[in-house]
C-alpha cells in the first residue's frame, strides 16, 4: 500500500493538471472576434470622427494588421489568396501613410525668413491654416522670387506663361485684358512690426480654380475673363506656389486642402 500511494497521487495529480490547462487556454473563435472588431473600428468608425488625414491613414495601416491578425489566429495559417489581397490593402494603406507622413517630416527642416513670417501672418493665417502646414508648403511648394520690370507673372491669354500661383509681398504689377490696362496693383511690406503688413495680392488663382473645377467635374471649360499681369516699373518681390506640388500636398491632408480652398475663394472676392 505504501509503493502504490505515489503512483496513485501521481495520476490523479497530471488529469487534474491536465484539465486545468485546457480551461485556462484562450478560445480561438473568441480571439477571432476580438481581433475582427478592432479592425472594423478602426478602420470603419474611427475614421468617420477623425479630422486628421494622417491619423487616419495610421488607424488604416493598423486596421489592416488587425485583420491579417484575425486570419492567422484560428489555425496559425492564412489561405494564398487572402494573404495576397491584405497585403495588397496593407501596401495601398502604407504608401498613403507615407505621403501623408513625408511633408510633415520636410516641414521640420524648412528654413523661413522674416517675409514668411509677414506673408504667413498676412494673408494665410486668416484662412486656418497652421504655421506647420505653411512650413509643409515652404518646404515643398512655396519659393521667394524677385522680378523685373515689365516681366509677365501670369496670364490666361498665353498658354507659354506658367500656370503657378503668385502672392505679391511688394513693388508693382499692372494687371491688362486683351491689351488695355485694367488697373495697378501697388504693395509695400516694409512696416516695423511684423503684423503690421497689409493683406498680399494674389495672381493666378482664378485659372487654378477653374482647373480644380474642370477637373472635378469632367469638363474643359475656359468661359471666364482672361487677364495678363506684368511687372510696373518699380519691380516686385513674390511667393510663388508651385500648382502641380500644391495639388499633390491637398491630396494628401484634408485640412491643408480646406485652408487653400479658403484662400483661392479670398483671392478670388477681393477682385469683384
Amino acid at each position: 500500500l505504501t509503493l502504490a500511494l505515489p503512483f496513485l497521487s501521481t495520476s490523479l495529480v497530471v488529469p487534474a493538471a491536465t484539465a486545468s490547462m485546457s480551461q485556462s487556454s484562450p478560445d480561438p473563435n473568441v480571439e477571432v472576434e476580438v481581433l475582427t472588431n478592432m479592425a472594423h473600428l478602426t478602420m470603419d468608425v474611427c475614421t468617420f470622427f477623425v479630422q486628421d488625414t494622417c491619423v487616419c491613414r495610421v488607424l488604416e495601416v493598423f486596421g489592416r494588421v488587425l485583420a491579417m491578425s484575425a486570419d492567422y489566429a484560428p489555425d496559425h495559417a492564412i489561405l494564398g489568396d487572402e494573404f495576397a489581397f491584405q497585403m495588397i490593402m496593407l501596401g495601398i494603406a502604407t504608401k498613403g501613410l507615407v505621403s501623408s507622413l513625408l511633408p510633415k517630416v520636410a516641414a521640420i527642416f524648412a528654413v523661413t525668413s522674416q517675409k514668411d513670417i509677414r506673408a504667413y501672418l498676412s494673408l494665410f493665417r486668416k484662412t486656418g491654416l497652421t504655421w506647420m502646414q505653411y512650413r509643409t508648403l515652404k518646404a515643398l511648394a512655396f519659393e521667394w522670387v524677385d522680378v523685373q520690370p515689365g516681366q509677365i507673372i501670369t496670364s490666361d491669354e498665353m498658354s507659354s506663361v506658367d500656370q503657378n500661383i503668385y502672392c505679391l509681398y511688394s513693388g508693382e504689377v499692372n494687371v491688362e485684358s486683351e491689351g488695355k490696362h485694367l488697373h495697378t496693383i501697388n504693395q509695400e511690406c516694409m512696416a516695423p512690426r511684423l503684423n503690421d503688413v497689409h493683406s498680399m495680392t494674389l495672381f493666378g488663382e482664378v485659372a487654378f480654380v477653374r482647373r480644380l473645377y474642370n477637373s472635378y467635374q469632367g469638363v474643359s471649360s475656359s468661359s471666364y475673363a482672361k487677364t495678363t499681369t506684368k511687372v510696373g516699373p518699380k519691380g516686385a518681390t513674390l511667393l510663388r506656389i508651385d500648382t502641380s506640388k500644391l495639388t499633390m500636398l491637398m491630396d494628401n491632408d484634408a485640412n491643408l486642402a480646406q485652408s487653400i480652398h479658403c484662400l483661392l475663394m479670398n483671392g478670388i472676392q477681393n477682385k469683384l
